[in-house]
C-alpha cells in the first residue's frame, strides 16, 4: 500500500511541479519554447519504450495521424497553458487545467442531451462532485 501512496505522490509532484517549472521557464524560454522541450522530453522517455517493444506491433504505424494528433493534443495545450501562465499565477493555471475533463462532460452532456433521454441524477450529482473536489 506504501509503494502505491508513493506512487501517487511521486506523480502529483511531477505534474504540480510542471507548472512552477513552466513559470520559471518562460522568461527564458518562451511560449513555443516550453512547448518544444516538453515534446522533446515527452519523446526521449517513450523512444526507448517504442524500441523495445517494436517487434510485438505488427503492423506499420498512422506517423501522418499521430503527428497531427501530437500537435493538437500536446502542443497546442501546452502553448494555450503557457500563454496563460503570462497573466495567471501557476496555481490558477493548474485548477483550470485539472478542470478540463469535467468541462468536457458537462459540455457534452448538455450538446448531446437529446441524445440521451435516460439519463439519471448520478450524471448531475458526478459532475458536482467533480467540481466541488477542485
Amino acid at each position: 500500500m506504501f509503494r502505491l501512496y508513493g506512487a501517487l505522490i511521486g506523480l502529483s509532484l511531477i505534474w504540480g511541479l510542471s507548472f512552477v517549472f513552466m513559470k520559471w521557464l518562460l522568461p527564458s524560454a518562451g511560449i513555443w519554447g516550453i512547448v518544444f522541450f516538453r515534446c522533446l522530453a515527452g519523446a526521449i522517455i517513450l523512444l526507448p519504450f517504442l524500441w523495445w517493444k517494436r517487434r510485438k506491433v505488427k503492423e506499420k504505424l498512422p506517423w501522418k495521424a499521430l503527428i497531427v494528433v501530437g500537435i493538437f493534443n500536446c502542443g497546442l495545450a501546452w502553448g494555450l497553458i503557457s500563454l496563460s501562465e503570462t497573466e495567471i499565477n501557476s496555481t490558477t493555471a493548474s485548477i483550470l487545467n485539472a478542470s478540463t475533463p469535467i468541462w468536457t462532460g458537462l459540455i457534452g452532456f448538455i450538446l448531446f442531451l437529446i441524445d440521451l433521454p435516460d439519463v439519471s441524477g448520478s450524471v448531475f450529482l458526478s459532475v458536482f462532485s467533480g467540481y466541488s473536489s477542485l
